[in-house]
């Protein structure tokens, strides 16, 4: 008595065919995922910007005073914008305790 063939397999032009297919739509799905990245840093730079005000808010009120919010470039350590030979002697004092207190002191 002959068995019938149960047990089928996929020939290596079948997998090929899959696997180039599944590597069409992955070149499609990566430039839509680079701008989800982007996107998550924009909303991480406004959550934490969110955050600090809040933190500037909170020691305002729980010290009946007045607090500054200062922006610099990124690049504000880096020549020309900061050179210490070129400050008077108060507005290096200012810069290094503005320095100083980054991130902790509002």
């Amino acid at each position: 008595m002959r068995f019938a063939r149960l047990h089928r397999a996929f020939t290596l032009l079948e997998l090929l065919a899959v696997i180039a297919i599944i590597g069409i739509l992955a070149a499609m799905v990566a430039p839509s995922l680079y701008q989800w990245r982007k996107g998550d840093a924009i909303a991480a730079g406004s959550r934490q910007m969110l955050d600090a005000v809040s933190r500037a808010r909170q020691l305002a009120i729980s010290q009946r005073t007045t607090v500054y919010m200062i922006f610099v470039p990124t690049n504000f350590w880096e020549q020309p914008f900061f050179s210490s030979a070129a400050l008077e002697p108060a507005d290096r004092q200012a810069i290094t305790n503005l320095a100083s207190r980054q991130l902790v002191g509002y």
